[in-house]
């Protein structure tokens, strides 16, 4: 049975992209206050303190914090969240409390794909994604290591369980060259019938006499 886990690399993954947000949020707010400052109006974010320090500090400050909230986060991830799969079913098992699992044969699978995150970059740069999986329900799974591999094992396995289904044209081709020929065999048939028919009453059929009259034999 294989078993498939969150990696490390996705709480690095989740920080790099954290990081991105408040880069570009910050950034913002800097030149919201040089527009502001330019118009003529004064900005202070502490009395008697140098914005660019404050918006630093700020910055960094919470870059820490969601850092920290981060790797708490993805470690309780990791201890409740994983799957696994044999050669029939995928096990999915979820819950920070109460402990649920979901099982999905390979022949109910419509489809598995790795899934398209924001800033998807950060996560190829880690080697992980996010595998997702669709069935009655859909589960997923995030930073999975190897997850392309692990989406062709289980798409091979899901396309080996599933019966071929035949398209409804076919099916029905099919039964009206059957009937076609049917039709040709039960026609041929009919005409042997009776070509035989035909053939016994000419057999049935009595021959003309010739009778010679008076007159002829008299010749």
């Amino acid at each position: 049975m294989a078993i498939v886990t969150i990696s490390e690399e996705y709480a690095w993954s989740l920080i790099a992209k954290t990081a991105v947000a408040l880069a570009v949020f910050w950034i913002t707010v800097s030149l919201m206050i040089g527009v502001l400052e330019f118009a003529g109006s004064k900005v202070e974010l502490v009395a008697g303190g140098d914005n660019a320090q404050v918006i630093m500090m700020l910055a960094f400050a919470s870059l820490i914090v969601f850092a920290i909230i981060e790797f708490v986060y993805v470690n309780l991830l990791k201890r409740t969240t994983s799957m696994k799969y044999d050669d029939s079913a995928i096990t999915f098992s979820s819950g920070f409390i109460g402990k649920s699992e979901t099982v999905m044969p390979f022949s109910g699978i419509k489809g598995v794909h790795t899934a398209d995150e924001r800033l998807k970059f950060i996560d190829n740069l880690f080697g992980i994604a996010t595998i997702t999986v669709h069935a009655d329900q859909t589960m997923s799974v995030p930073g999975v290591k190897n997850a392309i591999q692990v989406v062709k094992e289980i798409s091979d396995r899901a396309a080996a369980k599933k019966e071929k289904k035949a398209d409804p044209m076919e099916i029905v081709m099919k039964e009206i060259t059957e009937l076609k020929a049917e039709v040709a065999s039960l026609k041929k048939r009919l005409e042997e019938k009776e070509r035989k028919e035909r053939s016994t009453k000419d057999e049935e059929r009595p021959k003309k006499k010739f009778v010679l009259r008076p007159f002829e034999e008299a010749l």
